[in-house]
C-alpha cells in the first residue's frame, strides 16, 4: 500500500520529473532485490511466472531466498540477474536469463544442500521446454556468481 501511495502522490504533486521506465527494463543497473515501482525484480509477474512455468513454485521460493546478488544487466537482448546465499555463494546460487518480454532465457540453480528441486550439489540449468542437470562435483558445478560468464556458462550446459 505505501508503495502504490507514494507513487500517486509525487505524481499528484508534480514530484516524479519524468516518467519512470517501467516494466523489466526498468530494473536495468538495480539489484534484483530491489523494488521498482513496488516490485522487486524477481517478484514481476513476467519473471515470477516464467521461472515458476519452467521450474516450479520451489525454484522460485528458492531464489528468492538469497539475500546476495550484483545488479540486473542487459546481454544479447536478454536480463540477467545473479543471487547468492551472502556468505555462503559457493554452495547456494542462481542465475536467470529473460527477455524484456518474458520469455524465459535460461535459469541456472545451485544448492548444496539440494534445496533447489534437485539433490544435493546438482547444478539445475531449466529452458522454457528442457531442463539438464550436472552432476554434484563436476567443473561446472553452481551458478555463474558473474552475469559476464552467464552465456558461456549456458553454452556449456549444452541446452
Amino acid at each position: 500500500m505505501f508503495c502504490s501511495t507514494t507513487l500517486a502522490v509525487m505524481s499528484l504533486f508534480g514530484l516524479a520529473e519524468t516518467p519512470p521506465m517501467t516494466g523489466l527494463p526498468a530494473h536495468i543497473g538495480k539489484y534484483p532485490f530491489e523494488q521498482v515501482q513496488c516490485l522487486s525484480f524477481f517478484e514481476e509477474p513476467l519473471v515470477s511466472k516464467a521461472i515458476t512455468a519452467a521450474a516450479g513454485d520451489s525454484a522460485l521460493s528458492f531464489i528468492e531466498s538469497l539475500d546476495a546478488a550484483a545488479p540486473v544487466v542487459e546481454k544479447e537482448d536478454a536480463l540477467i540477474a545473479v543471487a547468492c546465499e551472502e556468505g555462503n555463494c559457493n554452495r547456494e546460487n542462481a542465475a536467470v536469463a529473460i527477455t524484456p518480454f518474458g520469455t524465459l532465457v535460461a535459469l541456472c540453480l545451485y544448492s548444496a544442500k539440494g534445496n533447489h528441486g534437485a539433490g544435493p550439489g546438482i547444478t539445475r540449468w531449466v529452458t522454457e521446454k528442457r531442463e539438464h542437470r550436472l552432476s554434484a562435483g563436476g567443473a561446472d558445478s553452481g551458478c555463474p556468481h558473474d552475469s559476464d560468464q552467464f552465456i558461456e556458462a549456458y553454452a556449456r550446459a549444452r541446452l
